[in-house]
């Protein structure tokens, strides 16, 4: 009876009190085992495997599908792209963001800087048309 009250413990290190659990495989872990990285409380074994460390974040994706989608016409979302990318790159200098989203941050915010410029050199030379 006193087992089941007793707190989880830590499989890596059964006489370790468990401070948490694995954000993407649920394990328990001890203060030695557990790391917070990437906004999530990972283990050791989940923090190893390259899908973790190498997937892009929800946030890069998305500032990059608004500077395509400016590029494209929808000129409102570039400030967002931008946005969206510059709080990226923070997150990722801080260390609370996968470092695989640095480059899709950095190239969704070129993108947004092209498409702002493209977009207000054809509309300056349709407002320089209707001029005439």
């Amino acid at each position: 009876m006193a087992d089941e009250m007793s707190a989880p413990r830590c499989p890596a290190h059964p006489d370790a009190d468990a401070v948490g659990t694995c954000a993407r495989c649920g394990r328990f872990t001890c203060a030695q085992c557990g790391r917070v990285s990437f906004g999530a409380h990972l283990c050791d074994g989940c923090l190893a495997r390259p899908e973790a460390r190498l997937a892009v974040s929800a946030r890069a994706k998305q500032a990059l599908l608004c500077a395509v989608l400016g590029l494209l016409g929808v000129v409102v979302l570039l400030p967002v792209a931008a946005w969206l990318a510059r709080s990226e790159l923070r997150e990722v200098a801080l260390g609370r963001s996968p470092e695989a989203g640095r480059d899709v941050a950095k190239g969704a915010l070129t993108l947004a800087a092209v498409a702002t410029v493209a977009w207000l050199v054809t509309f300056g030379v349709l407002a320089l048309r209707s001029l005439d």
